[in-house]
């Protein structure tokens, strides 16, 4: 039932929200993992399944200013339920697909989707917890992220096993479907204080100002991802390590613990977390450029994810806390638009640095520090500003 309560974390609607999310991400990753396999094997160049998975990324990143403005200015429940039931239909059509024009097209019709959903839940957030407590509720809400990639693939190369792709599109087009119903009965938000307060259209309902500085720092984060997932394989090769997953398993792990405890530490301190966050980060990069051994690559890990999950939650709370309710939509996506340049021109600038260095991925990390560094400085700087400008207000 429908809970109005707000004075606590773990209240009905928050909880709901993160079942709905747990479950897309499922569905997310069962398809993330497979798709590329599904569209080779009906006979197509590995340069066209290339084409069509990066398709959804692409409208993904397009879609993603928008999707905050979409997000302010309807319905923010409405748009999730329809949003997850428009991802099921679209992941349902790649059952039936069978050529790769109209992969492409669903592909590109479940980024725009995948957008807005992501957008429009992460602006719920703050509007059904605490105030004091946005921060750990974005931590829990990364951390069913986390559990969902944990299981997802091998889910679905599980249901591939049994009867084919088309079952794992189908059970991860009911998933999103089931997300999408779940949240009906809920009443999300607060349609008068979340009502935007002019009906013109200006470019900070698309691009919010105040979050441009957490975008800035959110693409060296994002790229940091980017840089794992490409070149980690491709760098431990180079050490003689064949089989680098356990690297992935021990970051996996450190999420969970670091999102079950860290979210208070966010609350507590704001903002201020980043700079310890960033500065583990630019450690963990430096332990992978000075590696020496397997237990580097481990402790390189460790360090790295527990700066991610310090920092990233704590930009995230401090930029949805920065807006009204309603431009929180807007704040959300332009803080995402971080996440994707970061995540989507990493693997090509690092692969380019390679190149560049002679096959050196060690002095690769080394390059990627620096940002980082630069970054929690500018931002740093820019916070001075603001606090002279306000204490000159004030006098």
């Amino acid at each position: 039932m429908p809970d109005t309560n707000q004075s606590r974390l773990l209240n009905s609607r928050y909880l709901m929200l993160l079942m709905v999310n747990l479950i897309t991400s499922v569905s997310f990753a069962m398809v993330y993992t497979t798709i590329s396999s599904y569209v080779t094997g009906l006979g197509v160049s590995v340069a066209i399944a290339g084409v069509v998975t990066g398709a959804f990324n692409i409208s993904s990143m397009v879609m993603r200013p928008l999707s905050g403005l979409v997000s302010d200015r309807v319905n923010r429940k409405w748009l999730l339920v329809i949003s997850n039931t428009g991802m099921g239909l679209a992941i349902c059509g790649y059952a039936v697909a069978q050529d790769p024009t109209t992969l492409i097209t669903l592909r590109i019709v479940h980024g725009i989707i995948f957008a807005l959903s992501t957008t429009v839940n992460m602006a719920i957030i703050p509007g059904i917890v605490p105030r004091n407590q946005i921060g750990e509720a974005i931590c829990y809400f990364g951390l069913s992220q986390s559990l969902a990639m944990s299981v997802g693939p091998a889910f679905g190369l599980w249901l591939a096993g049994i009867n084919g792709f088309s079952l794992t599109f189908l059970v991860a087009a009911g998933l999103c479907v089931a997300s999408g119903l779940l949240a009906i009965p809920f009443k999300l938000t607060d349609d008068n204080a979340e009502r935007p307060t002019s009906k013109g259209l200006k470019l900070s309902d698309i691009i919010v100002p105040q979050c441009l500085p957490f975008t800035m720092i959110e693409i060296t984060i994002a790229s940091v991802a980017g840089l794992e997932s490409s070149m980690m394989v491709l760098y431990a090769a180079t050490q003689g390590i064949a089989n680098i997953g356990w690297y992935f398993t021990i970051s996996a792990f450190t999420v969970v613990l670091c999102r079950m405890f860290l979210g208070k530490i966010i609350d507590q301190k704001g903002t201020f977390a980043v700079y310890p966050g960033l500065a583990l980060m630019v450690a963990g990069l430096l332990i992978l450029w000075l590696q020496q051994g397997l237990w580097m690559f481990a402790l390189a890990a460790v360090v790295k994810t527990v700066g991610v999950n310090l920092a990233k939650p704590a930009l995230q709370a401090t930029a949805v806390k920065s807006v009204t309710p309603d431009k929180r939509g807007a704040a959300v996506s332009t803080y995402y638009i971080g996440t994707d340049l970061g995540q989507g021109t990493a693997p090509m600038i690092g692969g380019r640095i390679v190149d560049m260095n002679g096959g050196n991925y060690g002095m690769l990390f080394m390059i990627f520090a620096l940002p980082l560094a630069l970054s929690g400085a500018a931002y740093y700087w820019i916070s001075q500003q603001v606090k002279k400008k306000a204490s000159v207000k004030e006098a």
